[in-house]
């Protein structure tokens, strides 16, 4: 394993996932709306390629790849493909943040509770 994967992997999780009040803010490359990849989360891994290639996207401009939301789901199959996207991933990076109440409610019972943002409050941005 490249020791930059394990070293970011140390940093954010240490002994579990990272709790919300430690939630990291969007990547500036995420293009605006619900969903998004926390900015410095991402470990590469790259398992949603499979899934969602034309919802996600690798940026490649510095050492390490970063992945992030380049599309909004619009309809419910691109959104079911974003939630596997979701479930699939290594780690907790891909969120939502205020979406429509029936998706949220297919996250909720998917058991993907722990990457919906609070329904209150802005969606954090970079300052």
């Amino acid at each position: 394993m490249f020791r930059w994967v394990r070293d970011r992997w140390e940093a954010l999780l240490g002994s579990g996932v990272m709790p919300t009040a430690t939630r990291l803010p969007p990547h500036p490359a995420n293009v605006p709306g619900p969903f998004y990849v926390e900015d410095g989360c991402c470990i590469s891994c790259g398992v949603w390629e499979d899934v969602a290639p034309d919802l996600l996207a690798w940026l490649e401009d510095d050492d390490v790849p970063h992945c992030y939301v380049q599309r909004q789901p619009e309809t419910d199959e691109e959104f079911e493909r974003m939630m596997e996207a979701m479930r699939v991933g290594e780690v907790d990076c891909i969120r939502v943040h205020a979406c429509k109440p029936d998706w949220i409610e297919r996250l909720r019972k998917e058991g993907l509770d722990d990457q919906i943002d609070p329904e209150s409050g802005p969606l954090p941005r970079h300052s």
